[in-house]
């Protein structure tokens, strides 16, 4: 058997594998909704390698399930930033390749007035410092979170 469960694990390490981590998220979203409590676990360890946490949302975008959805809205206040991005853009591509499956539209208008909201205060900080010969971008995010 092609599918079976034993190879999940192995496909989900070569998420880590770039020459490969399209075809490995192919032949995991083959196995559909059966492997997405195994999915979310390693998106929600914070010590999973990050580039396989990065690829999850993709993953699931490509099963195409309510469930998929439900776990992606559950991630969008996610604090990292550049994987709430992935979780967005997996939303997107559910929205656009399933427009079936339901989506609250108020959490995630609310969500994205927040990220612009964010990156409005970030780049206000970047352009002041910018004027005033200040060049930190560690400090200006920082700044920005504060504000």
């Amino acid at each position: 058997d092609t599918y079976a469960p034993e190879f999940v694990p192995i496909l989900i390490q070569h998420l880590n594998t770039r020459r490969v981590r399209k075809n490995a998220r192919m032949a995991l979203a083959i196995y559909g909704e059966d492997i997405i409590n195994e999915l979310v676990n390693h998106l929600n360890d914070p010590y999973e390698n990050r580039i396989i946490r990065l690829s999850i949302p993709k993953v699931l975008a490509l099963i195409g399930s309510q469930r998929s959805v439900e776990i992606l809205m559950s991630k969008l206040e996610e604090p990292d930033l550049l994987l709430r991005y992935e979780v967005i853009k997996g939303l997107s591509k559910l929205k656009a390749n399933f427009p079936n499956l339901k989506m609250n539209r108020e959490i995630i208008t609310k969500e994205i007035l927040e990220e612009t909201k964010y990156y409005f205060k970030t780049l206000t900080v970047l352009k002041s410092e910018q004027s005033n010969g200040e060049n930190d971008g560690a400090g200006s995010l920082s700044k920005a979170r504060k504000l």
